[in-house]
């Protein structure tokens, strides 16, 4: 848009769209939506089972070039198809077999076979083939457009727009939720940490000794300690959290920890 000799990115009011986009989830949904309209037109003209699966992406400018036709409408939401030029013969090689060269009656039966096809298609996206359209393909696709382009067997296209994709989503069942599972522990908590080892500390009160001394400390020199014999020793975890208070003891040929509540009811063990 220009403006006298200015030229500015805006666009005039009229010329203004929403801005739509999809995410992956719901793309894959309305691709698994139309996967089940495919399959069971195969089986229902004994195609062959290798069935690609049904892709759906949004719409980019490649797709504009397309000859795409009328396929379906439901109210302002609307779907277009294209179809290779060889489609029917194509279809009637894989329905009859031989050297490529269908005759009338083979040629008739792949039209049929064509016109269930695009049935199958608007009913599975709820919409009616006898419909009139409401105008004419998307002339702008690629980001935030809203219009979705999808990917079926043989060459077949689908170009949904926005109205089509809102139309499709607003008719399908919700997806069932899941209950939460509730599994059962595979051991009770004090069996299954039974066997984890904790390293536990059993300390003396601190001391503090000035430079000095601490300069003139020698092997065998003995260093009083504020810690009373009477008062017990302060068992802490790896992380320094008192968990025990304990009295020396023996047990057997070794040293041993005698453990009792510790004295600081917040260091409780929980």
């Amino acid at each position: 848009m220009s403006t006298g000799n200015h030229t500015t990115p805006w666009r005039r009011i009229e010329e203004a769209r929403p801005l739509r986009a999809w995410s992956a989830a719901q793309l894959a949904a309305i691709a698994h939506v139309l996967q089940g309209a495919q399959q069971a037109w195969c089986d229902a003209w004994g195609l062959p089972q290798s069935v690609p699966q049904v892709v759906c992406t949004d719409a980019g400018e490649q797709h504009l070039d397309v000859a795409w036709q009328f396929a379906a409408a439901a109210g302002l939401a609307t779907a277009w198809i294209a179809l290779p030029c060889s489609f029917d013969a194509e279809i009637a090689l894989r329905l009859w077999g031989g050297d490529g060269s269908a005759g009338p009656v083979a040629m008739r039966v792949a039209r049929a076979c064509r016109a269930d096809l695009q049935a199958r298609l608007c009913a599975a996206l709820q919409m009616d083939c006898g419909a009139s359209p409401s105008g004419e393909p998307p002339r702008t696709c690629g980001a935030w457009s809203g219009v979705v382009h999808v990917q079926l067997a043989a060459g077949v296209r689908l170009l949904l727009d926005t109205a089509a994709v809102e139309h499709l989503r607003a008719g399908a069942p919700e997806p069932a939720r899941r209950a939460p599972a509730t599994a059962r522990p595979l051991a009770p908590v004090s069996h299954a940490i039974s066997d984890l080892r904790i390293a536990l500390r059993a300390r003396l009160a601190d001391c503090e000794l000035d430079l000095a001394s601490l300069q003139d400390l020698r092997i065998g020199d003995i260093v009083p300690l504020p810690h009373r014999l009477d008062a017990p020793l302060h068992v802490r975890d790896a992380r320094e959290e008192l968990v025990f208070a304990g009295y020396l003891a023996r047990r057997g040929q070794r040293k041993a920890l005698e453990l009792v509540l510790p004295v600081t009811p917040a260091a409780r063990i929980h």
